[in-house]
């Protein structure tokens, strides 16, 4: 766990406001397509360009809105970094009410991003899709509490009130860390409730999910004191966001597929490279977000999708039939599933070519969240 440690003790009720309407608002906010307003250009992307071959059209639904955790989604959209690579791609928020599995199941989009879990979830209800890159090898889910709730591990959350955001990966690694230490759920006061900090905040909850990068920076730049139960110092390993598409996609198309990849991660670098204008791109869609705040998120996120062999995407076996069993074993899904029925290397193996022996999960804890004593 990391407890950060500030001047004030708490929270008052003037400034908890005062932060509903700084941060919550904008990320609760209605979805929408995001729509390319303009043409972006630089020597990076255009240079060197020959013979790109016409792959078409296609869109990609993002997880959630627009913001610095998402800025790469925008950037590969907005710069041309996809066109670099014959695909012309469409950009369309995810958010509130959007489930991005059935979107892509139905037609509405040809790829998305989606949690481990809500994927297994779809395929194991029959819906065809194949997960085709994690998008972050490592989850970046972590629970915020106060640093005087006597919270320190997941073993000290019966008696509280944790907040629930249903069909949330926050959620499902909830469950998996209760049936982990060994905590009756019934034990655990749980409100439904979707707006971000609000209930926290106030003291109405104990216990809020997010991303660690994204509340811990909310939190840090307005002096709030915080601890943060993150899952992967708990032993939850699972993928943070996938890419996925059907499989009829993957079986049918395989060099868009190939495309759609590439261009991905050559955006997420460009953002690194570039993360002012990035999140300048971000706010032509949400001016309302703050740039320092999503430089950062947008930069803090990279050692949860970088892989320490440079494999951008890959995927192991052993590690997505650790989480197929515990999805299963919790109750998550229903159906018991293997990893040939979730994912492929195919695409990635085709980028990097295929490794002379299996790979280990190539990430390493982000050195700015490691775990600290108390």
């Amino acid at each position: 766990m990391m407890i950060k440690r500030r001047a004030c003790e708490g929270v008052s009720f003037v400034l908890a406001t005062a932060l509903i309407f700084l941060f919550v608002l904008p990320i609760i906010s209605c979805s929408k397509a995001v729509k390319n307003t303009g043409e972006e250009k630089s020597a990076v992307e255009t240079e060197g360009v020959e013979h790109v071959p016409n792959l078409g059209k296609v869109s990609f639904r993002m997880k959630w809105v627009p913001y610095g955790n998402y800025a790469g989604d925008l950037v590969g959209e907005k710069w041309g970094i996809w066109k670099k690579h014959g695909l012309d791609v469409k950009v369309n928020s995810g958010g509130p009410g959007i489930i991005t599995t059935q979107m892509v199941a139905s037609g509405s989009d040809e790829f998305g991003s989606t949690g481990p879990d809500e994927l297994a979830i779809a395929i194991a209800k029959g819906l065809p899709l194949v997960a085709i890159a994690a998008e972050m090898q490592i989850t970046p889910i972590g629970y915020f509490v106060h640093p005087d709730s006597g919270i320190h591990s997941p073993a000290d959350f019966a008696g509280k009130r944790f907040r629930v955001i249903p069909g949330h990966n926050s959620f499902y690694e909830y469950q998996i860390l209760m049936k982990k230490f060994g905590v009756d759920r019934s034990s655990v006061t749980e409100v439904v409730n979707k707006s971000a900090y609000q209930l926290w905040l106030t003291h109405k909850v104990d216990i809020d999910p997010s991303y660690n990068n994204l509340a811990s920076t909310h939190c840090d730049h307005r002096n709030i004191p915080y601890r943060l139960i993150r899952s992967i110092d708990f032993g939850v390993t699972n993928y943070g966001n996938i890419l996925f598409t059907t499989k009829k996609m993957a079986q049918e198309n395989p060099e868009v597929v190939k495309a759609f990849i590439k261009g991905f991660f050559e955006a997420w670098h460009a953002t690194w490279a570039d993360p002012g204008r990035a999140i300048d791109t971000i706010m032509e869609y949400d001016p309302s977000l703050k740039k320092e705040e999503e430089m950062e998120i947008a930069m803090e996120v990279r050692p949860y999708m970088e892989r320490t062999d440079g494999r951008f995407g890959w995927m192991e076996y052993d590690r997505w039939k650790e989480q197929l069993d515990t999805f299963y074993d919790v109750g998550i899904i229903e159906k018991k599933l293997t990893p040939e029925d979730i994912f492929t290397n195919r695409f990635c193996e085709e980028l990097y070519g295929k490794p002379d022996k299996p790979l280990g999960p190539g990430f390493v804890l982000p050195p700015h969240e490691q775990k600290q004593p108390n």
